[in-house]
């Protein structure tokens, strides 16, 4: 039953299903307290929330209802003081490592007008441990082949922090100097936005890269022009 409403909610109005996740949202504690007993029950919970982020129209109420309550999920199973929350939470982030993350990907590979809402949907699952955000920014490849849509993911990812951490800006610093250099000027731009993002944190950080911006932005694109200003 619960599994064939799931499986036909790309048929159902925008009204109905917003409304369906808000009833969700008011049993939320409840929630909380089920998935918390019973790692089994997390499974197939998350599983049924990736059926919503799978088929959901990006432009619908619905679909951004989902995405914050999934990200408002992550953040709280994470952040949980608990009682033996911590073995709870070692098998919830492993399951979003290792089942989670690369559904999510499939999803940003297949649906570019959902790729900021995932990447955001990344960062929430792992904002509280900085090791697993840099496992996922370096995993990214693994699951989107894409390297345009992997140097997206990487100017999405950052933007949601909030405070400079030299050893995470790092790996984006990386990445993004490499794709200063390549053919693609999507990536160019990628990469350049990225900058933009470190230097707004920690100007000081990108001071041994300025020639180099300084070259790219004599290129004839605007959009990279745009993005060296």
């Amino acid at each position: 039953m619960v599994t064939s409403f799931f499986d036909s909610v790309d048929k159902l109005s925008d009204a109905v299903l917003y409304k369906f996740i808000e009833e969700m949202k008011q049993d939320y504690d409840l929630i909380m307290n089920i998935l918390f007993t019973n790692t089994n029950e997390m499974v197939v919970f998350f599983t049924y929330l990736l059926i919503l982020v799978k088929k959901l129209n990006p432009l619908d109420h619905s679909f951004t209802n989902a995405i914050h309550m999934i990200k408002s999920l992550a953040r709280d199973i994470n952040e949980s003081q608990q009682t033996a929350s911590a073995s709870f939470q070692k098998d919830f982030n492993r399951f979003f490592m290792g089942h989670l993350l690369k559904n999510y990907c499939s999803v940003i590979a297949e649906s570019p007008n959902k790729r900021q809402y995932i990447c955001e949907l990344i960062y929430a699952h792992c904002a509280h441990d900085l090791q697993m955000r840099i496992k996922v920014v370096q995993g990214l490849k693994k699951y989107i082949k894409s390297d345009e849509t992997v140097y997206a993911c990487h100017a999405f990812l950052i933007s949601n922090e909030e405070v400079f951490n030299e050893q995470w800006f790092d790996v984006f610093l990386y990445y993004a100097l490499i794709g200063l250099s390549n053919p693609k000027v999507s990536i160019r731009v990628y990469s350049l936005n990225v900058l933009n993002t470190i230097a707004r944190h920690n100007a000081e950080s990108i001071l041994d890269i300025t020639e180099k911006i300084l070259n790219v932005s004599q290129e004839k694109h605007w959009e990279v022009k745009a993005q060296c200003l």
